[in-house]
């Protein structure tokens, strides 16, 4: 878990992590509150928690600028170049958007036709 690495400059723990063990999975799962914290628990401390809340528009910027100097200095220290359109690129969300203009069209034809059902 990388969020046991996290730590304060004098190297103690930004946050408090406790991991149960695993659990059996059940035929049937049921996501409550008793079967999410059989996983463990992380406490964020209130400072912390205030800044992510303060700062938020600001953190996946940040987070993906420090990811590009970091694939930067791998590349360094292994003599290879690196493309920054390529790197850029790599990064960009990738947020399709769903054409749905014939699918309207189809069921508008089959609505006027009285041939549309409910699936």
């Amino acid at each position: 878990m990388p969020a046991r690495y996290l730590t304060h400059p004098d190297g103690s723990n930004i946050l408090a992590v406790m991991r149960h063990g695993r659990v059996a999975g059940p035929k049937h799962l049921l996501l409550d509150e008793a079967y999410l914290s059989s996983f463990g628990h992380l406490r964020l401390p209130q400072h912390l928690y205030t800044a992510l809340q303060r700062f938020d528009a600001w953190i996946e910027p940040a987070l993906l600028a420090e990811w590009a100097r970091l694939i930067k200095g791998y590349a360094l220290r292994q003599h290879r170049a690196v493309d920054e359109n390529t790197l850029v690129a790599a990064l960009a969300w990738s947020d399709p958007a769903r054409e749905v203009g014939l699918a309207r069209g189809r069921a508008l034809q089959l609505l006027q036709g009285g041939g549309l059902q409910c699936v």
